[in-house]
């Protein structure tokens, strides 16, 4: 039994990670998930139980006396309350901040925030991130709008808060859902991301960053990981191992980069936005024009900028982006060419033929049998 929020992005990962261990392992295990709520209603009953430490109705399963139990949590303080024969599989949630910080400053970024939305006090891997971001060296105070302080400053917290800004700056946010409202501010107040400021969210929320103005970097928990390591901790409770460890602490998996932390120092601030206006919508098949449209200069003054400071045109830069787009769904072979060509921003097969052949020297069909080799 899987006792978790299923409507949860972060629980169904940990979910496919279970999956995905009994599989590759060829067990006899008859997976079934249901919240807290439907297993007391249903009085389900089960030979064994990975259950999500964080909702308090799960929890109550670990105090049952069940031999085969495995908790999972979304933060470390959980380990203080955790009995310490369950074994427990944490979220790192101080790596997170710290990805999303070390992302932040190789992209020259000059200082750092952290904002969190007020619905999220009290929460322990809300803390946790926080806290992480509070650690890290010379960051002022004036700079974090934490979810405590939001929650008590009021409806204009978050746009006075942005005014107080240094600019350029970098703001990680608790999660996704956190950057889509700074992002929304930052529109209304005609706050340019990510040249003002870059923003890095945690999570990747696909949900949310499909609602999001600008496509959001985010940090990718590895949930499925997490999943993983818990299904090996209940495997070796059912076949009466011992355990190396009964705590486990997975870090994220990576960074996911979008259009909302692509800041780059020293960068003339047009460049920087009409680069990530075609990092957004170069699938959507924009031209020159529509890019000078968006950083509000002429098509020849946005030209010009191109060609001294990149040494291309903007259109090169599209067909760039478009290039690269296709070569990653090349790479992982779930798509036909015609389908990757329309969503990369070709619009037809005989066109992505003509540029890949122009700027690669094969087709497309060349290149993705050269990276099956390779991978071979």
């Amino acid at each position: 039994m899987l006792q978790f929020d299923k409507g949860s992005g972060y629980a169904r990962g940990i979910v496919a990670g279970v999956s995905h261990f009994a599989r590759a392992g060829r067990l006899d295990w008859r997976l079934t998930v249901a919240t807290a709520a439907e297993v007391r209603a249903r009085n389900i009953e089960a030979d064994a139980w990975i259950v999500d430490f964080d909702d308090d109705e799960a929890r109550a399963r670990l105090l049952q006396g069940t031999e085969a139990v495995v908790a999972v949590a979304s933060s470390r303080s959980a380990e203080a309350n955790c009995p310490p024969h369950v074994p427990l599989v944490m979220s790192d949630n101080a790596a997170m901040v710290n990805m999303a910080r070390a992302h932040l400053q190789d992209r020259g970024v000059p200082a750092l925030a952290f904002f969190s939305k007020g619905k999220y006090a009290g929460l322990s891997w809300a803390q946790e991130r926080e806290q992480a971001f509070r650690a890290i060296p010379g960051v002022e105070e004036a700079n974090i709008l934490g979810s405590q302080r939001m929650l008590n400053a009021g409806d204009d917290a978050l746009r006075n808060w942005l005014r107080g800004l240094p600019r350029p700056c970098g703001v990680i946010a608790v999660n996704d859902s956190s950057a889509q409202d700074l992002l929304h501010e930052c529109a209304a107040a005609g706050v340019s991301v990510p040249d003002e400021l870059a923003v890095v969210g945690i999570d990747n929320d696909e949900l949310v960053a499909s609602l999001a103005r600008v496509e959001i970097s985010s940090v990718v928990q590895d949930t499925g990981r997490v999943g993983r390591v818990a299904a090996q901790m209940l495997h070796a409770r059912l076949q009466r191992s011992v355990l190396p460890d009964y705590r486990v602490t997975v870090p994220p998996a990576h960074l996911s980069i979008k259009a909302s932390s692509m800041y780059q120092e020293g960068v003339n601030p047009i460049v920087t936005r009409a680069r990530a206006f075609i990092l957004q919508f170069a699938a959507h098949g924009i031209k020159s024009d529509q890019v000078a449209h968006h950083v509000n200069v002429s098509r020849s003054s946005i030209e010009r900028i191109f060609s001294r400071e990149c040494g291309c045109s903007v259109h090169d830069e599209i067909l760039r982006v478009r290039l690269d787009m296709a070569k990653q769904l090349l790479r992982s072979g779930k798509l036909s060419a015609s389908e990757i060509a329309v969503r990369s921003g070709f619009r037809t097969l005989q066109y992505m033929h003509v540029v890949f052949k122009r700027e690669l020297g094969c087709t497309p069909g060349e290149f993705q049998s050269g990276q099956a080799r390779q991978t071979v």
